[in-house]
């Protein structure tokens, strides 16, 4: 399978964990309520990177993924999550990306 058929392929599987994470969510804005979580702090790190890769091109639309898609929002704005990383992680993330030559930037050219 070409580059691009593995980089299609990557985006429908994680595309399907995401469904069965909305079909998981409950009200929020966090992952089990009203309360900041472990599961939370595992998946913030995740919806950062697909801001940046978003910039670059299309991977995963969250349109259908309404829950997952405020959860995302409300993780991103929370204090403790948006003060983990530098300023600069998007642009470090783009780096490797560009080092790495990675399908996604291909893809956007």
């Amino acid at each position: 399978m070409c580059a691009a058929g593995l980089f299609a392929a990557a985006c429908a599987s994680i595309a399907q964990k995401l469904a069965r994470l909305e079909e998981a969510l409950g009200d929020g804005p966090y992952f089990a309520g009203n309360e900041f979580g472990l599961v939370d702090a595992a998946f913030a790190p995740a919806f950062r990177y697909f801001y940046v890769l978003d910039a670059i091109g299309p991977t995963v639309s969250f349109a259908d993924l309404p829950k997952t898609a405020v959860w995302r929002k409300a993780l991103a704005a929370r204090p403790s999550v948006r003060d983990a990383v530098s300023p600069a992680c998007p642009d470090l993330l783009r780096d490797f990306l560009l080092r790495h030559e990675a399908v996604l930037l291909a893809r956007a050219a």
